[in-house]
């Protein structure tokens, strides 16, 4: 095994990544040493450190260091094996309990020291202390900490095993692998090294520091795209698309399509395509809408008149989900004309092949399958998980070298108007600032846990008397046998309860992992599920009109933006819809504080600013829930900050005109990636 590694390398030279834990690495696209220091932590834990083991309170976590006493194999009433151990420090001494774990009885000798996190609670009318993690006093901290980060459970891989091949990793690794442009230098006022803040996020010393590092890599992706957006601007400026033309005809016969009317958003819009496809210079518009303003039916407008001056359009999204979901509508929508649609993800193949298809339905994987004829326009949903080289990739789809085509970008991402023109200025902005006619704003209650019970016998009344539907959604795809994650939700969890609780209902689930999804999601629309049960998959994309009963469980561990966005996926008819939000137990007032937002705000604009007023200057309100992947919109909201930034790139380009920039930290991998708790 050599003492050296490069960013490019594969994983297989990384100290204990044999050909099994590569293999579950590899499904997840985490291939190469860069890959995996950018597969961050998706929370932190914080462990409150101590020596007085004795006065350790009841419903907190500490760390410590102690010696075992004894350890003790009992049974419980329940007749369930239980193992508990023993130990003592400088001050006091603790129980610790585990359950099923004879093992560890090899382990925890007696005269052995280890380092414990804990969680202080009851057992049996007793106080004793569940251990999260533990290390021996022999080797270095690694596993406990006052914050310790743990990883996605989607690879199959523990934590503990993460942390140690990061930290292999980390120690082989110096400033020369990580070559940071001078011009870098220029534009940060924060000097530390790529090296340093990948340390700190994966070993961080204080909560301060790892705040202040969230703030970095934020400002990093936002120059990255910073820089990628002047050349967006240089590049069209010296280029040419196909014009196309818009009859009249052309723009009744799509709204015939429609069963309901555009709003004044809607046909604003409508015309401002209009005008920009007619032009033989490429269009780079940014399509801004709040959800379930009616996105879809201007991607579906852009994409019909392409269709009628016989050109193709790619539409490309995120997430498989989101792509079975827009190949669903358009297929219904234009049931009636003369459209050919193909669907290409990695799990789905349907309608006909991608290069006869008037409509392309696929994720960013079809950038690298090659160049396409006639694609005259692709669209990208949700561009914000799209990395700036798959941007500008789609760019070059078309195979007419001198031809690219026009671009429109979606995002439901709230950022108030006179910021987005700030930030966006080179682009064409089109705004949908109204809701459909008709549409009832949600009713959103925050659920205190003694009224759980009730509000399950109300939602079953509602689905039956009122023929709606339901959504729960859930954290987790399983339940986790992290002891930290033991309160939060899973799909399969509930799916049973629910089944119990509802014998005379049809209850489904819905996670990323399920094969037929499609099929799910079309008896959902059917009405033949009355309750499904799934992960945040249904973030973007899902409208069911009949879907007027939403719970989200373990909400807490969401950002407001993200809940708004689930929120979004109900009350799409005419009946009044309500959003139920579950906290777990051991959620903090801070976070209820912030979940009680979304009872009186409805507006994601502003949503937005309320939330970044209720955080405060600097304080990254879920960074300990959500781990650094939380999206940080504190610099949209700083004029100032951001005129700077912009004068500042345009000097650098204006020196070094062939200068390009893409943060470590804004890789396309983990741009793209999910950042959802766990999907």
């Amino acid at each position: 095994m050599s003492n050296k590694l490069a960013l490019s390398d594969l994983l297989t030279a990384v100290k204990g990544i044999g050909p099994t834990s590569y293999l579950k690495l590899e499904k997840k696209n985490i291939t190469t040493v860069s890959q995996l220091l950018n597969y961050f932590p998706i929370r932190y834990e914080s462990y409150l450190p101590t020596n007085n083991l004795s006065s350790m309170e009841v419903n907190k976590k500490y760390c410590f260091e102690a010696e075992v006493e004894k350890f003790t194999n009992l049974f419980t009433k329940r007749g369930l094996q239980m193992q508990r151990i023993t130990v003592f420090g400088e001050h006091g001494k603790t129980d610790l309990v585990y359950f099923n774990q004879p093992y560890l009885k090899t382990v925890f000798k007696a005269g052995s020291k280890f380092r414990f996190a804990v969680r202080v609670g009851f057992f049996a009318a007793k106080k004793v202390s569940y251990v999260e993690e533990y290390e021996s006093t022999l080797k270095d901290p690694l596993h406990v900490r006052a914050l310790i980060p743990f990883y996605s459970e989607a690879t199959h891989l523990s934590s503990r095993f993460l942390r140690e091949k990061l930290q292999f990793v980390l120690n082989l690794l110096t400033e020369a692998d990580l070559p940071f442009p001078e011009q870098m230098n220029y534009l940060l006022d924060d000097k530390r090294s790529p090296l340093e803040l990948y340390r700190c996020v994966h070993a961080p010393k204080t909560l301060t520091e790892l705040v202040s590092v969230q703030k970095r890599v934020n400002l990093e992706r936002l120059l990255s795209v910073l820089f990628f957006q002047q050349k967006m601007k240089a590049a069209a400026n010296s280029s040419f698309s196909r014009s196309m033309k818009v009859t009249t005809n052309d723009k009744i016969d799509f709204l015939k399509t429609l069963p309901f009317t555009p709003t004044k958003a809607q046909e604003r819009v409508f015309l401002e395509l209009e005008q920009s496809l007619t032009h033989n210079r490429p269009m780079n518009r940014l399509l801004l809408g709040d959800v379930g303003s009616g996105k879809t039916v201007i991607i579906a407008f852009a994409a019909y008149l392409t269709h009628k001056n016989d050109f193709r359009t790619v539409i490309l999204s995120p997430t498989e989900t989101l792509c079975l979901q827009h190949y669903e509508v358009f297929r219904q929508l234009f049931a009636k004309q003369n459209l050919k649609l193909s669907l290409r993800t990695n799990g789905q193949k349907e309608g006909v092949e991608p290069e006869n298809a008037d409509i392309l339905f696929a994720t960013h994987s079809f950038l690298y399958m090659g160049k396409q004829s006639r694609v005259a326009l692709v669209i990208i949903d949700e561009q914000h998980k799209f990395g700036v080289k798959q941007r500008e990739k789609a760019l070059l789809l078309s195979t007419e070298d001198k031809l690219v085509p026009h671009l429109l970008s979606v995002t439901a991402t709230p950022i108030p108007r006179s910021l987005a023109l700030l930030l966006y200025g080179h682009l064409d902005l089109s705004y949908l600032d109204e809701m459909p006619l008709g549409r009832l704003k949600i009713k959103t209650f925050l659920v205190a846990n003694q009224k759980r019970e009730k509000g399950y016998y109300w939602i079953k009344e509602q689905i039956i008397t009122q023929k709606i539907q339901a959504l729960f959604i859930c954290p987790l795809i399983s339940e986790s046998s992290a002891e930290s994650m033991s309160d939060v939700k899973s799909v399969q969890e509930e799916l049973s309860k629910l089944r119990a609780l509802y014998p005379d209902l049809v209850v489904e689930g819905l996670h990323s992992k399920l094969k037929n999804k499609l099929v799910v999601l079309e008896k959902f629309r059917r009405g033949l599920i009355h309750i499904l049960v799934s992960t945040t998959v249904l973030e973007v994309g899902f409208d069911n009109p009949n879907a007027n009963i939403m719970v989200i469980e373990s909400s807490e561990r969401y950002g407001l933006a993200q809940l708004h966005q689930l929120r979004g996926r109900i009350g799409r008819g005419h009946k009044q819809a309500y959003c139920f939000l579950f906290s777990s137990e051991d959620a903090t007032p801070e976070a209820v504080n912030r979940l009680k937002l979304l009872e009186n705000l409805s507006d994601g604009f502003k949503l937005a600013e309320a939330d970044l007023k209720l955080r405060g200057a600097g304080q990254i309100v879920g960074l300990l829930q959500h781990g650094i992947n939380e999206v940080d919109l504190s610099y949209l909201f700083d004029k100032e900050f951001l005129h700077e930034k912009s004068e500042k790139i345009q000097k650098v380009l204006a020196n070094c005109p062939n200068f390009e920039y893409n943060s470590y930290f804004a890789t396309e991998k983990f741009v793209a990636q999910d950042n959802n708790l766990l999907n």
